[in-house]
């Protein structure tokens, strides 16, 4: 914008002198105050969410801008991620069966599956609506600075290679006459993850911090691979005797025998069977200890082997003392330590990028009001008041801005106090349960329950009803369950209808006390009170349809177990409320909860691996790999795929590929479907499975231990800080908040709902330098 452009001094000036000093010349022709504001709530909503300031800001361009990061226009993109992700539950090989067990196809009852063309119409107009996303994005940055974004033009090529590969795989059913897309190999599927991935920064950034990390940790990586080989060739040269018979050939032996041919039956014959098939070659050497190291197939490994000769357990003792014990923890240490890193990395740079955006927001208020020193610049009051107007900042920080802007001193703001006025952004704005508090000061009776409610006894005491309460529905459900669900003057009845009076008087109570509008405020008490209600209308139900619980009856009256055991449910529900009361359980609770709300890009990692590996194991081990079912279970060798009845797990599908990946995952039994795929396939599909491993156990969970060991110490810190303020360092924390941590996320030791929130105390300013450098790379803007 040639309005507000401002050139800096002759070059030797420049040179000569440091950025932080130099003088900007500001056009005389006067800014839009408009257009001013426009830009500057646009630099303010970047730094909200920690976008990239280096976007065209003409006025069209940032209207345009606004509208495609409105809710509505990213609601919509959301959305059409999300249904060409689910896509591969309805393409063909369908989901939509009730059994995943091939032996079923013909038995068991398939939903209505999509009429051909359908789901490839569907990608179609969702391919289309990213390519014309793509288009904007080029519009709003400027095709220099698109072609700069390397996620960007990515993101570009993959939309224009899934138009390619559509129109390959048409024209392939045309030419073969097919009338599915189903037999062609889909390369288009494999890019989905991608258009998932692109638009969240937070998730791009922990893609880098996992790459980064399988980077650093191949030292460790190629230590465990000579682990297993070292103690694979040792596994082979000790473990299978030397044949009695020289007539025997160990090809000729059958792994569902019983004896190998050709030997005498004899004690001790069978550790020559297990060590010829757990150790008969390196491939099956490296194998069995891959999995014994995971301890799924722990002790069986090493049980017929260590029966024949029990010093053979020194073997195995010292190979997972070595590799579980000593070499997977530390690849668990490098994991985090590479992780945490870069992770910090990451998050600094979003913290400047947000700096940045305010810094040149005021610099665009700052031209506006006639500044012409860059070190001293100044805006007025009444332009940051109609910013806060413009921008869309969340609404419960608006308050606070606008105090801590009226508190200043004069008509005008300087940079530190801008900086002052939108930091409150970063910072928790939830007010306490103890604040704002209206008594009833003309009824004393109504200001008496006020104050018994919110005292310390009056916690105690519902903690207490609560559970006497789920002692007795305890008790009396294991002494005589009977009579519980199917009599309706059981003693469990009585007390559910005495406590029925007692729940609705204590939720009054607290209405009355704490008032309508810091009642509903809070979750736990929304909970406590949408819980309260259904346990109401599920006690009214009872008494309607079968009276109350002190009259007898002799016949079973039908539904009354369903109601009881509803009942009941509902006051188990009910008990919750005392965890965040705690101060000892309240902690650990509300880690898991910041964790579960930090967890949003984290889970898109896993959403992405999960989803790249369905596919992958369908094209490997599609439908045309079967294995035989032909025989009873107790025909095949125990333990294997067929002898378990494992055919339900299978590639057959994305459902079914999901559900096999996780079992995989958790390690427990995954040497069945190493052993039963291998023979499926061949011998190289178990670097398929291998690979999942490594990806999904050493790195994706050892991330996630990661991430559940930052949150806790985050916590775990601050929580301390807020007692020693509160209490000193010599006072002992009473035994139950009178704040509960659930009830409000301002609490001094709250991680916030966000990761860069998570880590914001160990971020630093950016020094004046960085940021004038990065709005002079701007071109628009100075």
């Amino acid at each position: 914008m040639s309005s507000m452009a401002a050139g800096l001094e002759d070059d030797s000036t420049s040179e000569a002198t440091p950025l932080l000093y130099r003088r900007v010349t500001v056009n005389h022709t006067r800014v839009d105050p408009e257009v001013a504001i426009l830009q500057a709530s646009v630099f303010i909503e970047d730094g909200i969410h920690y976008r990239s300031i280096h976007h065209k800001i003409d006025p069209l361009s940032l209207k345009f801008y606004n509208i495609y990061h409105s809710f509505l226009v990213q609601c919509f993109l959301n959305i059409t991620v999300f249904i060409i992700l689910i896509l591969a539950f309805f393409e063909y090989p369908t989901s939509l069966k009730l059994s995943s067990d091939y032996r079923y196809a013909n038995i068991t009852p398939t939903l209505r599956e999509p009429p051909c063309g359908a789901t490839e119409s569907v990608e179609i107009v969702c391919l289309v609506i990213f390519l014309i996303k793509a288009l904007i994005q080029c519009r709003l940055l400027g095709l220099k600075r698109f072609f700069k974004q390397p996620w960007l033009v990515l993101y570009f090529v993959m939309v224009v290679l899934s138009f390619f590969d559509l129109s390959i795989s048409f024209g392939f059913c045309v030419h073969s006459g097919q009338s599915s897309l189903g037999s062609t190999i889909r390369m288009r599927r494999f890019f989905r993850p991608f258009f998932f991935l692109v638009p969240s920064s937070i998730m791009k950034k922990f893609v880098k911090a996992v790459m980064r990390t399988c980077v650093q940790i191949s030292s460790v990586l190629v230590l465990l691979v000579i682990h297993l080989y070292v103690f694979a060739m040792i596994g082979m040269l000790i473990f299978p005797r030397p044949l009695p018979h020289r007539h025997v050939n160990t090809t000729d032996w059958d792994d569902n025998e019983e004896e190998p041919r050709g030997f005498l039956s004899r004690y001790g014959d069978f550790s020559d069977k297990e060590g010829q098939r757990r150790f008969k070659s390196v491939e099956d050497s490296l194998i069995s200890l891959l999995v014994f190291l995971t301890t799924a197939n722990n002790p069986d490994v090493m049980t017929q082997i260590y029966q024949y000769n029990r010093l053979s357990f020194i073997y195995f003792f010292i190979f997972l003392c070595i590799g579980l014990y000593l070499i997977l923890n530390l690849l668990t240490a490098a994991v985090y330590s590479e992780f945490r890193g870069f992770l910090e990395q990451s998050m600094q740079s979003s913290f400047v990028r947000r700096v940045v955006a305010y810094r040149a927001a005021f610099t665009v208020l700052a031209q506006c009001y006639r500044s012409n020193s860059m070190t001293d610049q100044v805006t007025s009051k009444d332009l940051v008041r109609q910013l806060l107007r413009k921008a869309k900042i969340p609404k419960n920080h608006l308050p606070a801005m606008y105090t801590a802007l009226e508190t200043e001193e004069g008509s005008s703001v300087m940079w530190t106090e801008f900086r002052v006025i939108f930091n409150i952004i970063s910072k928790d704005s939830n007010s306490r349960l103890g604040e704002d508090v209206h008594y009833y000061s003309r009824f004393k009776v109504l200001e008496i329950l006020q104050k018994l409610v919110r005292h310390n006894a009056f916690q105690y005491f519902t903690i207490c009803m609560t559970l006497i309460h789920i002692i007795i529905v305890t008790v009396e459900m294991e002494s005589d369950y009977y009579s519980v669900v199917r009599q309706t003057d059981s003693a469990l009845a009585i007390v559910n209808f005495i406590f029925f009076f007692y729940y609705i008087f204590e939720q009054l109570l607290k209405i009355i006390g704490l008032g309508g509008r810091i009642y509903f405020k809070h979750f736990l008490h929304i909970f406590e009170g949408v819980v309260t209600i259904a346990i109401v209308i599920t006690e009214i139900t009872i008494l309607a349809m079968f009276g109350h619980p002190f009259h007898h009856s002799e016949s079973e009256p039908p539904n009354y177990a369903t109601l009881i055991r509803v009942m009941n449910l509902f006051i188990v529900f009910r008990m919750l409320r005392i965890i965040p009361q705690v101060k000892s359980v309240s902690f650990v609770f509300g880690t898991m909860v910041e964790i579960v709300k930090n967890l949003r890009a984290f889970a898109g990692i896993i959403i992405v691996i999960y989803y790249l590996f369905a596919l992958l194991g369908m094209e490997i081990f599609g439908r045309n790999h079967k294995l035989e079912n032909d025989t009873s279970p107790a025909a095949y060798r125990c333990g294997t795929y067929e002898q378990l009845e494992y055919y339900s797990y299978n590639f057959h599908d994305f459902a079914a590929s999901l559900v096999i990946l996780w079992n995989i995952m958790v390690v427990n039994n995954w040497s069945v479907f190493l052993d039963a795929f291998s023979r499926s396939a061949t011998k190289w599909s178990q670097l398929y499975f291998v690979a999942w491993w490594l990806v999904a156990v050493i790195i994706i969970v050892n991330l996630f231990i990661s991430l559940v060991i930052e949150v806790f110490l985050t916590r775990w810190e601050a929580y301390h800080e807020h007692n020693k303020r509160k209490n000193g360092e010599d006072n002992r924390a009473s035994v139950v908040s009178d704040i509960p941590l659930l009830e409000s996320t301002a609490t001094p030791f709250s991680a916030g709902s966000d990761i860069r929130v998570l880590l914001r105390k160990n971020l630093t300013d950016p020094p004046e330098s960085d940021l004038l450098h990065e709005i002079h790379k701007h071109s628009d803007l100075l």
